[in-house]
């Protein structure tokens, strides 16, 4: 039966713990031999190629060996491509995109779509080639037979700078969660009494770990029981400079890990403090599955991710994150910091948070709608040449936390920073 569906290859850099790798495989593990057979090719490869590997998703890692190997990685990608004969190339992030459409009429022209799963390109980070990166993106875009985004922030971001405006075209179809996999542990909860707060992400500029230790830093003074944990991966110096900045203050430093749905549970609430970027964040939206609250500053799609649930803070103003984080810091168990996160809630209401928070996950963001939701039928309009936008249940409301996106980490030792 596989023989007769079509061909699609999900396109990416690396494999690492990222939030768009980790929406990568869960796309991958739920259209393989269902709507598409899927391959999954990788500039780098990465510690999610298990995953892929357990679920019987074919992978080619290419083996890419530093930003400058151009030549050489272009050829075999193009032989790759050639022998997969795709009918469809789904691009994540800016340098898959350009070369799913610069390699297209090496395999066959099959359609070409891109995935854009950030709110602001970093771009100017990684220098002259970066920048020339996303130059290229920008004025390419209109070649692409279709645009998935996460975000209604990146679309209005990337629009703005050339992208296409025809909302048939770039679609936006909100990050999927695994809410059978994301959901309540009460018995790894902290005690009543302890107050752990968590930040998980990639040592990066955009993540803006210098301000959620600025604030841990003020909150460490008025509470001297409350506990911070800092879980992700990085360049080795900025990690050092990070614990050099911290190295009074009672934080935990972790590595980047998979199985996040054990992590969440045991934090008293999970920090965002990225100062700019983030499209739909995983992160928030698989804590709120989890039932535990949120602070994150507004960047992105984070106020729609949260609707009235989360506490939002201004990006770089440690001082607004210090207050959010008192109000948890002042709580002396769960429950009751979700009632009192807002005074003017009711206790009985407070309560009641997290499991409205997790009704609103199940009818947004559950696995079936990322299997056979929005994101599917605009892969397949793409692939049929009728890209189709997204069914307006599948987006993001308002008021309704949806599904997934943004926990990043660094990619793998063997994959170097920056575009490739």
């Amino acid at each position: 039966m596989s023989e007769s569906l079509p061909t699609l290859v999900l396109l990416i850099r690396d494999l690492g713990y990222g939030g768009a790798q980790r929406q990568l495989v869960t796309l991958a593990r739920g259209l393989h031999g269902r709507r598409f057979v899927v391959t999954v090719v990788s500039f780098y490869g990465g510690p999610l190629a298990a995953e892929l590997e357990a679920a019987g998703v074919p992978q080619i890692i290419l083996g890419k060996r530093s930003r400058w190997d151009l030549a050489g990685f272009t050829l075999r990608l193009a032989r790759a491509l050639r022998c997969l004969r795709p009918a469809l190339i789904h691009g994540y992030l800016a340098e898959s995109n350009l070369m799913a459409l610069l390699l297209k009429p090496f395999c066959g022209w099959p359609k070409v779509v891109w995935g854009v799963r950030d709110s602001e390109s970093d771009a100017r980070q990684w220098g002259l080639l970066g920048r020339a990166s996303l130059r290229l993106n920008c004025l390419l875009s209109r070649f692409a037979d279709a645009i998935i985004g996460n975000s209604e922030s990146g679309r209005r971001w990337y629009q703005a700078r050339g992208f296409p405006r025809d909302e048939t075209r770039f679609v936006v179809v909100p990050n999927g969660i695994d809410v059978e996999r994301f959901l309540p542990q009460p018995a790894l909860a902290p005690d009543p009494g302890k107050t752990v707060f968590g930040i998980i992400g990639r040592l990066n500029p955009m993540k803006d770990h210098a301000t959620f230790l600025d604030a841990a830093a003020r909150v460490a003074q008025d509470h001297p029981d409350v506990r911070f944990e800092v879980i992700g991966d990085g360049p080795p110096a900025v990690l050092a400079e990070l614990q050099a900045r911290a190295k009074d203050l009672p934080v935990s430093w972790h590595a980047a890990r998979a199985d996040l749905e054990n992590v969440y549970p045991r934090l008293s609430a999970v920090v965002s403090s990225s100062a700019f970027g983030e499209g739909f964040s995983n992160v928030l939206a698989e804590a709120m599955a989890c039932g535990v609250p949120v602070i994150a500053t507004d960047v992105g799609d984070a106020s729609v991710v949260l609707g009235d649930i989360g506490l939002l803070c201004p990006p770089r103003d440690p001082e607004a994150l210090l207050r959010r984080a008192e109000e948890r810091a002042g709580a002396r168990c769960r429950d009751a910091g979700v009632s009192r996160a807002r005074p003017r809630r009711t206790r009985r209401a407070g309560r009641a948070r997290p499991r409205a928070c997790r009704r609103k996950l199940h009818r947004a963001s559950s696995a079936r709608a990322h299997r056979r939701g929005a994101g599917t039928r605009a892969a397949c309009g793409a692939a049929t040449g009728r890209p189709r936008r997204a069914h307006r249940s599948n987006l993001t409301s308002p008021r309704c936390p949806p599904r997934s996106p943004g926990f990043c980490s660094a990619p793998p030792d063997s994959a170097p920073a920056g575009p490739r």
